[in-house]
């Protein structure tokens, strides 16, 4: 169900994806789709590993096609509102409580906003967004909505937020999980988000692919052994 290397090449243009499953199929997956000039991406974490966690990314990707793909709900607060009564009911009655919550982030990008700016209207649940403006190395950290997808009787009712953004062309934008911040090395000791954002501030002036590289190479040197 992930979206081929192709098509992010094609809305994208100058992107990079790190994804490392514990397992063969996973709970956290990355979703794109795009209507007209207006491009959508989710960056998922579902709880639970292995197939709970994939059976519930196999159902939270239908779900977001047919949210904003069939019903054309495209306002990103309003998707993740159906996206949350959707997961509830696709589990109601089932004894797998633990297993169908999800956090994620969700951008709605309208590419042909202006020339030199690009309109973004972020909304989330319990992930954040960072950005970083050009010919800067500061990282802007934006919070998401403290409510989860699902997570039955758990799930606390609050309204999610959208958050709208006029970014100059150049502007660096990271979605994720909690992956990669919370691997540890030999000792137990998580990486932490604080050295995940540094890291962040430091590439930000090399290319997206030479990016993935440091990273990819800052995550291998951190958790081995």
């Amino acid at each position: 169900v992930l979206p081929n290397e192709l098509k992010f090449k094609f809305l994208l243009g100058n992107y990079f994806i790190i994804y490392k499953p514990k397992s063969i199929v996973s709970g956290d997956f990355y979703w794109l789709y795009q209507t007209g000039d207006t491009i959508f991406m989710a960056v998922v974490d579902c709880t639970g590993h292995g197939v709970p966690g994939a059976l519930t990314a196999m159902i939270g990707a239908t779900l977001l096609d047919k949210i904003v793909g069939l019903r054309k709900v495209h306002a990103p607060a309003q998707i993740l509102e159906q996206l949350h009564h959707e997961v509830e009911a696709s589990f109601d009655g089932k004894q797998i409580e633990s297993y169908y919550g999800m956090g994620l982030s969700l951008v709605r990008i309208e590419k042909n906003y202006s020339k030199n700016e690009t309109k973004v209207i972020f909304a989330a649940a319990k992930r954040p967004l960072y950005y970083i403006l050009p010919n800067t190395s500061t990282l802007v950290e934006i919070k998401g909505t403290r409510r989860m997808i699902g997570g039955g009787k758990t799930s606390i009712k609050r309204d999610f937020v959208e958050q709208e953004f006029i970014f100059p062309k150049g502007t660096l934008i990271y979605m994720g999980t909690d992956g990669f911040a919370d691997q540890a090395d030999k000792q137990g000791n998580r990486l932490g988000t604080q050295k995940l954002k540094q890291l962040l501030s430091q590439v930000a002036d090399l290319s997206a692919q030479n990016q993935a590289i440091v990273l990819e190479q800052k995550f291998q040197s951190y958790t081995k052994d």
